[in-house]
């Protein structure tokens, strides 16, 4: 989850500019089969802290960073404007407070509730959480994860479907302004056959991607049905890599 470690240094995430080291890098492209994610939320909303591909094992500790800022799905490095955040393990959608949040997909409640405490700065806190278990009919097995909520409008063991409203947006546990952060965990075909979460947007850089290498990785791959949300970052120029998903990187 965001915000293992609270600061203005670490979650001054709101009104920022994304400065990325390079341009926009287009991959072989990835395939739309077996695409099932819904948008999590209505509308257009930035994203103010990308996954790691470099390694999101959620450790914020200078130990642990095999590079400064973070690698994204373009095979790109995203210098955030604090000077750390390796290792983030989803992406951080700036959402007003009590924006609607809806299943990504048919699934079943697994998590609905208080997270685990952590520290945050000087005080301890505990995020409103919320997993979302996704059986696939191909035999996979998919997570959705929900930080930062507000309010939840479902309950463990509860069946929901795709669209489904399952809560609201907040800034609970460690954060410094509302969003919700989203994650999805991979519980079948992972490198160590643990739970390993994974990128929505998959991978398209232009060398291999260091988590699906990974003992404790998998592979990412897009998993978005229809149109995605925001995943992009402003570059130097000021101008946004058109966000056209997989079978249009894979064009050019």
């Amino acid at each position: 989850m965001a915000g293992r470690r609270c600061g203005w240094r670490l979650c001054g995430l709101f009104g920022v500019v994304i400065l990325v080291s390079g341009c926009a890098q287009h991959g072989d492209g990835q395939s739309k089969a077996g695409g099932f994610l819904e948008r999590p939320f209505e509308g257009d909303y930035p994203d103010g802290w990308p996954f790691d591909h470099d390694l999101p094992l959620n450790v914020f500790s200078s130990a642990m960073m095999s590079s400064p800022g973070v690698l994204t799905w373009r095979g790109d490095n995203v210098v955030l404007p604090w000077g750390e955040g390796d290792g983030h393990d989803g992406h951080d959608w700036q959402l007003p407070e009590g924006t609607p949040l809806v299943a990504t997909a048919d699934g079943v409640v697994t998590v609905a509730g208080l997270d685990r405490p952590v520290r945050c700065g000087d005080r301890d806190v505990q995020a409103v959480v919320l997993r979302l278990r996704h059986d696939r009919p191909d035999g996979e097995v998919f997570e959705s994860i929900y930080g930062h909520l507000s309010v939840l409008q479902v309950a463990v063991g509860d069946q929901v479907r795709g669209g489904q409203r399952v809560g609201l947006s907040g800034s609970t546990g460690c954060a410094s302004g509302p969003h919700v952060h989203f994650g999805v965990r991979r519980l079948t075909g992972t490198n160590s056959g643990e739970p390993a979460i994974v990128d929505p947007f998959g991978w398209q850089g232009r060398f291999p991607d260091p988590w699906a290498l990974h003992p404790r990785g998998a592979e990412s791959r897009w998993l978005w049905r229809g149109a995605a949300p925001a995943g992009d970052f402003l570059l130097r120029s000021g101008r946004a890599p058109d966000q056209t998903g997989p079978s249009a990187a894979g064009e050019k």
